[in-house]
């Protein structure tokens, strides 16, 4: 009986602690509402246009809206003008956004989408790319990216396939 009462002494002030601290871990740093949450951003940007005939490479600009459903999965819509030939040429384009974040400052991303050129001649284009962004405060960033552009062939006017390095800021709401 006396060893009985001995471990009852010693089991039960420890077990009246087992439910008051945990070693267990929250979840990534990311999910907090923060910058790599759901919800819409807009990115004004710089952009430089690189057609694959190399003939006459341009700078521009535009400005893109994003809308996130989670960290990861968003739609994006944009539209961005550039000189090219003496005309300006534009694309407005809607593209699917697949983001990993990394930590709660850096996310790569992938993108891909469809949309329309506006130039001497109007034309579908599909578009793809790459990119970075890189959280500076609570609610803005920069980011980075790379796209590649397929217009529609069989068009006279319309550029052929081109690239397009795209550098801006992200304001999230």
């Amino acid at each position: 009986m006396k060893k009985l009462l001995t471990l009852l002494l010693l089991v039960l002030p420890g077990a009246s602690f087992a439910g008051s601290y945990s070693m267990a871990t929250t979840g990534p740093s990311y999910v907090d509402g923060g910058y790599f949450s759901e919800g819409l951003s807009v990115k004004p940007y710089a952009m430089y246009l690189m057609p694959s005939d190399d003939s006459d490479n341009s700078m521009g600009g535009g400005i893109a809206a994003d809308y996130f459903f989670n960290n990861y999965v968003g739609l994006s819509g944009l539209a961005q003008w550039a000189d090219y030939k003496n005309s300006t040429l534009g694309n407005y384009a809607v593209d699917g956004v697949l983001r990993l974040p990394i930590n709660s400052i850096v996310s790569p991303y992938v993108f891909a989408g469809i949309g329309l050129h506006d130039g001497t001649e109007n034309a579908l284009i599909g578009r793809a790319g790459v990119g970075v962004d890189v959280k500076i405060t609570g609610n803005m960033g920069a980011f980075g990216d790379w796209t590649y552009t397929f217009p529609e062939s069989g068009k006279k006017d319309v550029v052929d396939t081109y690239q397009v390095l795209r550098v801006g800021m992200r304001f999230k709401f």
